[in-house]
């Protein structure tokens, strides 16, 4: 968000936050929860790329369609951080292109 609104909404009587102040997150947590938005992204972009459903890519990693897609969406119910490697190594990512997936 850019300076003038900021203060424009500040002055209007909204607190202007970040996402991590509104949740209540300390720094441990708003990192698994980027690390987790960028596997996400990662995943989708890679299914898409290739040209899968999300069912294709489920049995290439042994899970399921739902499960593949709450990985593409981040959720952290049902979906570990192993099971998103899994699915981006099912999809021909790299221990290297994985962390390039993280560093953005």
């Amino acid at each position: 968000m850019d300076n003038a609104k900021k203060r424009k909404l500040e002055a209007a009587g909204w607190k202007v936050g970040t996402a991590q102040n509104f949740l209540g997150m300390d720094d441990t947590e708003a990192a698994l929860v980027a690390i987790r938005v960028s596997l996400a992204a990662s995943i989708r972009a890679r299914r898409k790329a290739a040209g899968l459903t999300q069912a294709e890519v489920a049995k290439m990693a042994s899970t399921t369609q739902a499960r593949v897609a709450k990985a593409e969406n981040a959720s952290q119910q049902g979906v570990s951080l192993d099971l998103a490697m899994r699915v981006l190594l099912s999809l021909g990512a790299n221990a290297e292109k994985i962390a390039k997936a993280l560093a953005a």
